[in-house]
């Protein structure tokens, strides 16, 4: 009986000491976590959204590709102004076989010949004529086609002979392209005063430089404004009424399309044509 007492008090003792041990281990465990006065709880993070995109444009939505307009191909111009009128004789009705009348016309001081009409055509189409530019860079001279475009030769012979030439400058020149005169007021908006159809010959063409052809605002509006290439210029076949040819002194047209300009393609220092000679060869 003392023994069973003995056991009995060593188990409670066991008992005791282990669960010592475990009050002891709770005891050392780490506290949990109290926030400071000052401390703030960090702010619950929040995902952000999936952003959502539209579709792409639908080609009827895209932004549309205007291309610039087409560049004015080069092209001797000759703009008419509309206020000048050609002169005619009270009461008359100058036909086109009538001796042209002249007179002289105020143009913002200037006094410009103009006549009422077209001359009628006298040369002999199946002759030989050439022409002689003398400008104040030299001489370029020209074989002209009568034959093949009688109308405008005759126009030319016409006005040369007549000294409406005299002392006209090139008003217009460009390099790798031309040069352009016969305009009475040296702006390139004036002529003599009519204008007459183009005579646009199969066979003539710009496909060579040193061709002389009629400037014009337009089908059948030659007057006396005309022009001369310096390179080959097939863009303008089926435009200009091409009357002659350079036989000697393409190298005086090049030169005055080199020259400086200032607005409008127009020589810085005039360059003027002296005169223009007209020969029938035999």
């Amino acid at each position: 009986m003392r023994y069973l007492s003995t056991l009995s008090l060593a188990f409670i003792v066991h008992v005791l000491l282990s669960i010592g041990v475990l009050m002891t281990l709770a005891c050392t465990a780490t506290p949990a976590r109290t926030l400071a006065p000052t401390e703030t709880p960090a702010p619950t993070p929040t995902l952000t959204p999936t952003p959502t995109y539209a579709p792409y444009p639908t080609p009827t939505t895209r932004p549309i590709y205007t291309p610039s307009p087409a560049p004015v191909v080069k092209q001797p111009i000759e703009v008419l102004a509309p206020t000048l009128q050609p002169p005619s004789t009270p009461g008359s009705n100058p036909a086109a076989t009538a001796a042209p009348a002249k007179q002289l016309v105020d143009v913002g001081g200037a006094l410009i010949p103009q006549y009422s009409n077209a001359p009628p055509v006298s040369i002999d189409p199946e002759a030989n004529y050439s022409a002689v530019i003398q400008t104040s860079m030299g001489n370029i001279e020209f074989e002209l086609f009568a034959e093949r475009s009688p109308v405008t030769v005759n126009n030319f012979v016409f006005l040369a002979n007549q000294g409406f030439y005299d002392d006209m400058i090139f008003h217009r020149v460009i390099p790798d392209f031309m040069i352009q005169g016969g305009d009475p007021t040296g702006t390139g908006m004036h002529g003599p005063g009519y204008k007459f159809q183009d005579e646009l010959a199969a066979s003539l063409i710009f496909n060579e430089p040193g061709k002389l052809a009629m400037a014009n605002s337009g089908p059948n509006t030659n007057g006396s404004q005309f022009f001369v290439t310096t390179v080959p210029t097939p863009h303008l076949n089926g435009l200009h009424t091409i009357f002659g040819r350079i036989t000697q002194g393409q190298e005086v047209a090049n030169a005055i399309s080199l020259a400086d300009t200032i607005a409008g393609n127009r020589p810085a220092t005039p360059i003027v044509i002296l005169r223009i000679d007209i020969t029938l060869n035999p």
